[in-house]
């Protein structure tokens, strides 16, 4: 993964951004063969072996119960220098901006859509920076903090509505609110009521 990332930023110039994170949906994690309970622990000692091998020219030694790096080296070093800008994904939890703040990197928050991940993110950079200082890590640059949340631009709210009604049942069934995305409530309009209408309208 280390030199794909390199071999990318240097096609780029640059401009590629390394995203980490666990992953949300346990179907994922069971397509796999990964027991979603190991699936942030697996990620945070990938991310540490990652690290290390862009960040210094000594060779990585690593041992886990699922991986073993011998003596590992980059092929090349990074086009950007030190390396491609890394991001930590946050949902909900003050897991991720610990991550982010263990290791000096940035931070993704992804769950600005419920409200559990929007009150999340008042808390999230003074974690980010107690953790930095905890671990004598580089201070992350908070201009770098990402957050993401759905959004869909239209001439007028009834119109948004209207393009969003195609396809987003299939949307929500697939994620099941499980992802950090709001699942559909059914709405009652006079006599009738339709699973494929947004309880919460954009």
């Amino acid at each position: 993964m280390a030199d794909r990332l390199v071999l990318l930023d240097h096609l780029t110039r640059g401009r590629v951004i390394f995203g980490a994170g666990p992953g949300a949906l346990p179907s994922d994690a069971y397509v796999m063969g990964i027991d979603p309970v190991d699936q942030r622990r697996m990620m945070e000692e990938s991310l540490e072996v990652i690290l290390a091998l862009f960040r210094g020219d000594e060779p990585v030694t690593r041992e886990t119960d699922w991986f073993t790096v011998r003596e590992g080296r980059l092929q090349m070093r990074p086009y950007t220098s030190p390396h491609p800008e890394v991001a930590v994904a946050a949902m909900v939890s003050p897991s991720g901006p610990r991550l982010a703040g263990r290791h000096g990197v940035s931070l993704l928050s992804l769950s600005m859509s419920v409200a559990e991940g929007f009150a999340a993110v008042g808390q999230a950079w003074g974690v980010v920076e107690e953790m930095a200082a905890r671990h004598a890590a580089l201070a992350p640059d908070r201009r770098t903090w990402r957050l993401l949340g759905t959004v869909h631009l239209a001439e007028t709210r009834d119109k948004a509505v209207d393009e969003c009604t195609y396809g987003l049942q299939a949307f929500a069934d697939y994620f099941g609110g499980g992802a950090g995305f709001v699942p559909l409530a059914n709405q009652v309009d006079g006599d009738s009521q339709t699973g494929s209408t947004p309880g919460t309208r954009p």
